[in-house]
């Protein structure tokens, strides 16, 4: 408050400074014998007098104060001013202003990256169906690769069963011509020797077993000898 008061107290006295100045060097104008112009405006000049033409003579009078003067006590009133209201905050508005500006700051970067991750999902969004349609291009041609190889498999696993089984029958054809041969042949001998049995008599049986003996014996002195 103190500060505050000064400064007030200041300003003023740096007003009723500047108009008593103009007071006493401007209100000396001459006004014999009527109305004239006011005269220029007095930017910088310091001092001097100001010449009038009044009804026809001369009449000299002081220059009016610099006009700059009023404008440089201004600028020096807000420079205090300033000076006086930066001194007077109080710390912890500082403190507070300085949080408010880091807070304002973090969400600016929140808000930029928000932005950018926006931007990379729309682009991501945007190229979303054609990965989709080359996705389901790749399982078509692997399914189809897939269904052809099991489609081969199975016809290769026919033609072998189908060679097997045609090897399997082949060979069963063939045991059972065997087995029909071999049961012919038994069967013929058999029938063979039972006519043979039935056509001869006892006295030929003796024979043929003398002969078959005597053949033996024969043999058997011809393997001595040897």
């Amino acid at each position: 408050m103190k500060r505050w008061f000064g400064v007030t107290l200041l300003a003023a006295a740096m007003a009723m400074g500047t108009a008593a100045f103009a007071q006493d060097h401007g209100g000396d104008a001459v006004h014999e014998g009527g109305f004239h112009m006011p005269d220029g405006i007095n930017w910088t000049g310091v001092g001097g007098e100001v010449v009038h033409t009044v009804n026809g003579r001369e009449v000299r009078s002081p220059r009016p104060p610099p006009f700059v003067g009023p404008i440089i006590n201004f600028a020096i009133l807000l420079v205090l001013g300033y000076m006086a209201v930066t001194r007077s905050i109080n710390p912890s508005l500082l403190a507070r202003r300085a949080s408010v500006e880091s807070e304002i700051a973090e969400a600016k970067r929140l808000h930029d990256e928000a932005q950018a991750m926006h931007s990379e999902m729309t682009s991501k969004l945007g190229s979303l169906d054609a990965e989709i349609a080359s996705l389901k291009a790749q399982f078509t041609a692997a399914g189809e690769a897939e269904r052809d190889r099991i489609v081969a498999e199975a016809t290769a696993r026919v033609e072998r069963m189908r060679a097997d089984g045609t090897a399997t029958i082949e060979q069963e054809l063939k045991n059972l011509r065997e087995d029909l041969r071999r049961e012919a042949i038994i069967a013929a001998t058999a029938a063979a020797e039972a006519t043979v049995r039935s056509s001869i008599g006892a006295d030929d049986q003796r024979r043929l077993a003398d002969e078959y003996l005597s053949g033996l014996e024969a043999a058997g002195t011809e393997g001595a000898r040897a």
